[in-house]
């Protein structure tokens, strides 16, 4: 064992227990109205079609139809059977409105469908092709639809590794090489044999602030809306500050929440909301 091998497991957490293992990101409702609103109050989903990529339990789906959706779809690689027995649970009054879909990724399970509102909460830095998938994204959006993307933590930010479970120092991700971390991760994940960040479950496709407004820049998509470090957290209202200084800025930001809309062409008919 290296050097650096010792310093990190000495920096980690010495007792794995069934929380620090199991991660996750919540999903409850009042999470959802935090969400939507980090938008600027941009957003006004009634009498729209959604979809909701990356679903996970469906919480999202059903906020927007409380809000006045006409149509909402959900899609996800893994919960779907969690989000339809959620709707079934909590809204069974949406069922007209709220459907879910398993997807393999490509979304072609939703054939030429087209929505109004196209959501990606919590899942960009998961992406593994993020420049490619916002072109996908793109294909189901209506003209002069609205693309609407949250995430965080950036891959520069103090937890951009998404292992705050395993240590609490900050940046610890780029201080150690991939391979430490990988190793030192197997402790916590033991069923998983990951040997690079993209490999884990989830995937983690290091993502900075400059590489996504970059490639958004590119996508042809016009920007309506774009706040970072978004919270009444006080520690983050500091990182606010520490971020317009523009050496610091990839460092100090720990999310991004921004609405893109897709131009209207001649001939196209645009949504109305």
């Amino acid at each position: 064992m290296s050097i650096a091998d010792r310093l990190f497991h000495a920096l980690c957490v010495r007792h794995v227990t069934p929380s620090d293992a199991a991660g996750g990101i919540a999903h409850d409702d009042e999470s959802m109205r935090r969400f939507l609103g980090r938008f600027g109050n941009r957003l006004d989903l009634a009498g729209v079609a959604v979809l909701d990529i990356g679903c996970g339990t469906g919480t999202l789906c059903l906020e927007a139809a409380r809000r006045g959706a006409a149509r909402v779809v959900g899609v996800d690689m893994q919960l779907i059977d969690v989000a339809r027995d959620h709707q079934r649970k909590q809204a069974p009054e949406f069922s007209g409105r709220v459907s879910f879909v398993e997807t393999d990724g490509s979304l072609r399970e939703l054939g030429s469908e087209t929505f109004d509102v196209i959501f990606s909460k919590d899942s960009f830095e998961h992406y593994a092709d993020p420049e490619r998938f916002v072109h996908v994204m793109t294909r189901f959006l209506a003209p002069g639809g609205l693309l609407v993307i949250g995430f965080g933590p950036p891959w520069r930010a103090p937890t951009g590794g998404h292992i705050d479970y395993m240590t609490k120092v900050p940046w610890a991700h780029l201080m150690f090489s991939e391979r430490v971390i990988m190793q030192e991760r197997r402790r916590f994940r033991p069923d998983e044999d990951a040997r690079r960040f993209e490999d884990i479950v989830g995937g983690l496709n290091k993502i900075t602030v400059q590489r996504f407004r970059s490639l958004m820049a590119s996508s042809g998509l016009e920007c309506v809306y774009f706040a970072s470090n978004v919270s009444d957290n006080r520690v983050v209202g500091a990182m606010r500050t520490l971020s317009r200084i523009a050496p610091l800025r990839e460092f100090f930001t720990i999310n991004t929440y921004s609405i893109w809309r897709k131009p209207v062409l001649p001939g196209d008919a645009a949504r109305e909301k």
